[in-house]
């Protein structure tokens, strides 16, 4: 998210409305939880065990270069590569989140008729 806003900030041109907004969209307003990968573990750059984190037993010191992109609203995707990862169950952490609906979203930034494009990355309620 920091990396875009800095990347947006720095290009803004008056005429153009562009919003970053560091928020889940969900079904509701409110605070949700977030599952994602513990990072103090795994470096999600790479995808390897950081230095003084022992690979869990038959578990491999490269488990998967995906893990930065494993997060979710459902905890249910992301034990979905646990085939992937052994141990999974322990790298995952939940995070408490600002969460809103579309409809919030379009109303705070004052966006109805005008909206070209809204990008929505649905994890967890892609389902």
């Amino acid at each position: 998210y920091r990396d875009l806003a800095a990347l947006v900030a720095a290009h803004a041109d008056p005429a153009h409305r562009i919003a970053v907004v560091n928020r889940a969209v969900s079904d509701r307003d409110g605070v949700v939880t977030f599952h994602t990968i513990n990072d103090t573990l795994i470096d999600p750059a790479t995808g390897c065990y950081r230095r003084g984190f022992e690979p869990p037993p038959g578990g491999k010191a490269f488990p998967a270069s995906f893990t930065s992109q494993i997060a979710s609203l459902s905890l249910k995707n992301i034990l979905k590569h646990k085939h992937w990862i052994p141990n999974l169950e322990a790298l995952v952490v939940d995070v408490e989140v600002r969460a809103s609906t579309v409809r919030t979203l379009l109303d705070e930034h004052d966006l109805r008729d005008d909206l070209v494009v809204l990008s929505v990355d649905a994890e967890g309620h892609d389902q």
